[in-house]
This record gives C-alpha cells, structure tokens and sequence, in this order.
C-alpha cells in the first residue's frame, strides 16, 4: 500500500485510475468496512486501483468539539488494517483550521477530482460548515455511490457511539460493531511486581499511541 500526505496547498494528482472513499475510518467499524468492501468490488470489476482519503489529525480535534485526544484506531495501526484489507493508496489530508473553511468545490478540486469514482455514506458532508453533501458531488459532475447507512438498534453505527462503549467498559457491544475484538498495542514494561505477590500476575503496558 502507497501512503500520500497531502497538504492544504497539495493536489491529489496519481498517475492511477481511482476509485476510493472518503472519511475519518476511527476504529474502522463495520459501516465503514461496507465503503470499503464496495470500493474493492467497483475496482474489481471495472480494472481501478483502490483508494481511501482521511484526515489527520483528527477534525474534532482541531475544531475543539472533543477534549479526548485518543483514537480508537492510531494512524498507524490504521494503516496496518488498511493495508491487510488490500487497499492500494491511503491518502492522509493534514487538518488544519484553514482545511476547515475551504469551500466544498475548493476541496472537490484539490482531492476529488481526479478520482473516477467516490463511494460515501448518503448522509456524507464535507467542505466549510459541511456545506457539500452527495448532491453537491454529483453536480460537480463526479461518478458518486452513496450507501445506506450501518445502523444498530436503530442507532447509526458511528466511532462515537464505539467511544461511548468502551468509556463505559461494554466491549462485548463492540466486537459486534467492528467484527473483531477490539485492541490496544503497547510495550510490556516492568512494575513493581505487587501482582504477583497477590497471585494476579498484571502487565504494565506503555502505549505508543493515544488510544480511547
């Protein structure tokens, strides 16, 4: 897989026929695994590589609507799964403010354009205050696949809702919304050893990364 980072004066430009999605993918639940099952099959079938656009960091972050720094899924290791998932280009967009007050045709034109096809959630938004939707894609005059979207309960399956979950320690729940346990990856350290001597043997684990 081919990592390109991109930033706000870049333009995504690949000598590749593309067809990709477009998101966050924080935890890469199984909502957005149906955007990426489609992505492979259009590539399949029509002879395209295959493509996933996402931000970093995290647009929740900069635009201060989560105090959290953590991530269900790290860059890195969300790279990892999209690489096993065989997804042949991630393209990583810097966020910044500046990113978040570029119009929805600006950002079409930098990231979108070149693409051959763009598969989203019906509900997708993108561009200043959100102000481009599916509508705005297919006017702009780009190949669009818009999928329903995953839900659970009757609740939209979405990172927040895995956040939630996992703060109040239902991981039971979780593993039915991503299809796999969720994991943490770190560094066994050693402690002070007190486990032992209570016959509970623990590991100390430094994590790399922030998780939540």
């Amino acid at each position: 897989m081919e990592v390109i980072k991109l930033g706000i004066n870049d333009k995504l430009d690949i000598d590749a026929r593309l067809v990709a999605t477009l998101g966050q993918f924080d935890g890469i639940h199984i909502g957005h695994m149906k955007l990426i099952e489609q992505v492979k099959k259009i590539a399949h079938d029509e002879g395209f590589k295959t493509g996933l656009i996402t931000f970093d960091p995290h647009p929740d972050f900069v635009l201060k609507k989560r105090d959290n720094f953590g991530y269900l899924s790290p860059l890195t290791e969300k790279l990892k799964m999209l690489s096993e998932y065989g997804i042949d280009y991630a393209i990583i967009i810097e966020f910044n403010v500046a990113m978040s007050q570029m119009s929805p045709e600006e950002f079409y034109d930098r990231y979108l354009s070149h693409l051959e096809a763009l598969v989203v959630g019906s509900d997708f938004r993108f561009g200043y205050r959100g102000k481009g939707n599916v509508e705005t894609l297919k006017a702009l005059g780009k190949r669009i696949i818009a999928i329903e979207v995953v839900k659970y309960n009757d609740v939209k399956i979405g990172s927040n809702q895995i956040r939630d979950l996992l703060m109040n320690g239902k991981v039971d729940k979780i593993s039915l919304l991503l299809n796999r346990y969720y994991n943490i990856t770190g560094i066994v350290r050693h402690g002070s050893k007190v486990g032992r001597t209570l016959g509970i043997r623990t590991a100390n684990v430094d994590l790399a990364e922030e998780y939540q």
